[in-house]
C-alpha cells in the first residue's frame, strides 16, 4: 500500500441517523406482518422471533449499502474512492476540519478500532464515514491504518487536535 493511500473496509458513508430511516419502515413492516398473521395476540415467543427478523432485516441494508472507501492525498486534493467507482475530489483548503476519535492513544479502555469520522467542508456539507462492524474489540492492524490515516490528514491539511467533542474520546481537528 501506498504510504500515502488508506482503504478502510465495510464503511457506511451515511451520517448515523440514517439507520433510523431503515429501522423505522423495517420495524413498522415486521409489526405490520406480525398482526396480519397472529392478530392481536401476544405470543412472546413470536414476538421476539419478528424482533430478530427485523433486526437481522436492519443489519443486512446497513451492511449492504457498507463499501471498501480508499482515501489519498496529493498536493491539493484529497480523494476518497467508494468501492470500485468514481473517485471523488476535495480541495485540500475546502476542508475547515474533522471530527474522529482519538487513535493515537495509548490508554487501554479509550482505544477504538471502529472507523467514525467526519469530514466538515467550509461550504456546509460533511462527509460520513462510520463502521458497518460494531465490534467492541480492538483490532490491532485496523487500529493502525486508523492511527497513521489521521497522521496522515493531519500532516497533509495542517490541522492539529483541537478539543474534545464531549466524553466520548471523540476530537475536533483543525487549523488553530
Amino acid at each position: 500500500m501506498d504510504n500515502n493511500k488508506f482503504t478502510l473496509h465495510n464503511v457506511f458513508m451515511h451520517r448515523a441517523a440514517w439507520g433510523a430511516l431503515v429501522a423505522l419502515p423495517c420495524m413498522v413492516l415486521f409489526g405490520f406482518l406480525y398482526y396480519i398473521f397472529l392478530g392481536d395476540n401476544f405470543r412472546l415467543g413470536f414476538v421476539m422471533i419478528f424482533t430478530a427478523l427485523c433486526l437481522g432485516t436492519i443489519v443486512f441494508i446497513i451492511k449492504r449499502s457498507s463499501n471498501d472507501v480508499t482515501i489519498w492525498f496529493n498536493n491539493e486534493y484529497m480523494f476518497i474512492q467508494k468501492g470500485h467507482g468514481k473517485q471523488q475530489k476535495y480541495l485540500k483548503d475546502s476542508i475547515s476540519g474533522f471530527y474522529s476519535y482519538d487513535y493515537e492513544t495509548k490508554t487501554p479502555l479509550l482505544k477504538k478500532s471502529l472507523i467514525k469520522i467526519k469530514f466538515t467542508l467550509k461550504d456546509g456539507t460533511n462527509i460520513y464515514l462510520n463502521d458497518s462492524e460494531y465490534r467492541n474489540k480492538y483490532d490491532d492492524e485496523k487500529g493502525r491504518i486508523l492511527e497513521k490515516m489521521i497522521q496522515t490528514a493531519q500532516f497533509e491539511l495542517g490541522f492539529k487536535k483541537i478539543k474534545s467533542a464531549g466524553l466520548s474520546n471523540v476530537y475536533w481537528y483543525s487549523k488553530l
